[in-house]
């Protein structure tokens, strides 16, 4: 008996070894771990489609941002000129009251075509799930690993501050990955992605050290001056400059990078898990 099951045993062993070296066996599994992570995908789609139906707890940034963007087709270029308190008989005009629009001009202008279209707060995490959506496949692109993209798409700082809370970081990242990827392929259009990120906010700044590092030219430096149109026109007709550099508060509560993080009573409802994964 135990001749024959030595000799089943190697049997199956010769089988599996032949299976390897053939490919099929390995195949058959990264097939299956790739049907995987499509399936997180879009289980994770799912849940982010529910996030975008409650409304943010911790924030009233969409509001306020959806707010000034509807405004902006009212005001134009002079929008950075006034404060919420302005818009008179809106939802948006008590919150933050005497503060004006203090990010940069991509970020007025992604707002106030979400406004156009829909100005509402599920249509705009609906709109910002998407772009994370797009930043997940350029992960993928980039860094030719599925399964990093995945984890930057299941994040759970990703999942709560853009599908429920609808913070625009996702438009940051996506001119600044699509920057990335451009760099060795068409470099003209890394720079101008590069000054748009820039002007969604300040930190793809920090890129430009390698972007000189990696390609500079004439072409490269047009195509980025061009890229600042939208801030130089702002600039023109507004306060612009005075609102994005001198935002004129500090807030001390709800906001994870102004408090102490075991300070509960200023967590405004956040869950504590989340503080500690944004740390």
């Amino acid at each position: 008996m135990t001749m024959v099951a030595m000799e089943k045993g190697f049997d199956t062993l010769r089988y599996l070894t032949q299976e390897t070296e053939n490919g099929d066996w390995l195949d058959q599994v990264w097939a299956l771990l790739e049907d995987s992570l499509v399936w997180l995908f879009v289980a994770a789609t799912i849940y982010r489609l529910y996030l975008c139906l409650q409304p943010p707890i911790t924030s009233t940034d969409l509001l306020r941002s959806i707010g000034f963007g509807k405004e902006f087709w009212k005001y134009g270029l002079t929008i950075y000129n006034y404060p919420a308190k302005y818009f008179v008989g809106t939802p948006y005009a008590g919150l933050w009251p005497y503060q004006h629009f203090i990010y940069p001009a991509l970020a007025m202008l992604f707002f106030a075509l979400i406004s156009k279209i829909w100005p509402a707060l599920f249509f705009g995490k609906l709109v910002l799930t998407a772009i994370e959506g797009l930043n997940a496949l350029l992960i993928s692109k980039i860094s030719g690993d599925r399964l990093l993209a995945l984890l930057y798409y299941i994040s759970p700082a990703s999942l709560w501050w853009v599908s429920r809370e609808g913070q625009y970081e996702p438009l940051l990242v996506l001119f600044s990955l699509t920057a990335l990827y451009l760099l060795s392929r068409r470099p003209q259009w890394a720079y101008l992605n590069l000054a748009l990120a820039i002007q969604t906010k300040y930190t793809p700044g920090f890129l430009l050290p390698y972007f000189f590092r990696k390609k500079t030219g004439w072409r490269e430096s047009l195509f980025f001056i061009v890229g600042f149109i939208p801030s130089i026109l702002f600039t023109l007709r507004s306060e612009y400059i005075f609102r994005i550099f001198n935002p004129s508060y500090m807030p001390t509560d709800c906001n994870s990078y102004t408090w102490n993080i075991f300070d509960v009573e200023k967590l405004c409802g956040t869950p504590f898990w989340l503080v500690i994964a944004n740390a």
